[in-house]
């Protein structure tokens, strides 16, 4: 599974759990290069996920907004297909 297939099945499952989601669909339009690929609420708590397929690497930006997200107390999550479960479990556990 790729990058995009997951986070499209991440996405689904959201909105069936009824979790708010954010995604930026146009990141070249952004200020902030490197922020997470999805901003997850729910009534239990929230979570900044980056999604990247089996092999994908964090670039410098993307792990500077890691560690200064998980720096500040906030819940910064790196999704991969093979994480499925787990993220699964996670969304059931936020919702």
């Amino acid at each position: 599974m790729n990058e995009s297939a997951l986070q499209a099945k991440v996405i689904t499952l959201c909105h069936d759990l009824g979790l708010l989601v954010f995604h930026s669909t146009d990141s070249r339009r952004d200020v902030g290069r490197g922020f997470p690929d999805l901003v997850i609420v729910g009534k239990a708590g929230g979570m900044f996920a980056e999604v990247k397929d089996n092999w994908g690497q964090l670039s410098p930006d993307q792990c500077q907004w890691k560690y200064s997200l998980m720096a500040s107390g906030a819940q910064w999550r790196l999704w991969r297909p093979s994480d499925w479960q787990a993220i699964e479990a996670e969304l059931r556990g936020i919702a």
